[in-house]
């Protein structure tokens, strides 16, 4: 099963995940269910980004981002790693729960409009963009 992102695609295979990053350079990183000790997902919303963070037993993770239109696909991958192995946790994460300071639309506003810096500061800091749109927003943001 494959699954288009933002800047990256999603390989689900039976015994392995990869990403194929294009980002800066191509870029393959792979993932076996062994080494995997939990999945925690997010669908993309108007306002939200969509991610599925594939995190090993060290506490890393791996970031796949994706558009709303692989909202579906996101479930029936969740669906088939969950069927093949139930043992896996698989944590779909809860909007609600986030504090309001690491919204997407408190952040922009903070940032362009309010507090630049503290904005600025925040939209590096939570982790919801990848390294390209970091820098653009950065460049972007900052006065002329």
């Amino acid at each position: 099963m494959s699954i288009k992102g933002k800047s990256q695609e999603l390989f689900i295979g039976k015994t392995e995940i990869n990403i194929r990053d294009y980002q800066w350079t191509y870029k393959l990183k792979k993932f076996r269910y062994e080494d995997i000790s939990r999945i925690e997902y997010c669908f993309r919303t108007m306002t939200e980004g969509g991610y599925m963070d594939f995190h090993d037993e060290y506490g890393h993770f791996e970031r796949f981002f994706f558009p709303q239109k692989s909202n579906a696909a996101i479930q029936r991958a969740v669906d088939f790693i969950s069927e093949h192995y139930p043992d896996l946790p698989v944590e779909m994460h809860d909007l609600s729960e986030d504090p309001f300071y690491s919204k997407n639309v408190f952040i922009g506003v903070v940032s362009l409009f309010i507090f630049w810096p503290a904005g600025l500061a925040l939209y590096w800091c939570t982790g919801k963009r990848t390294l390209m749109e970091r820098i653009v927003f950065t460049s972007t943001a900052l006065p002329k």
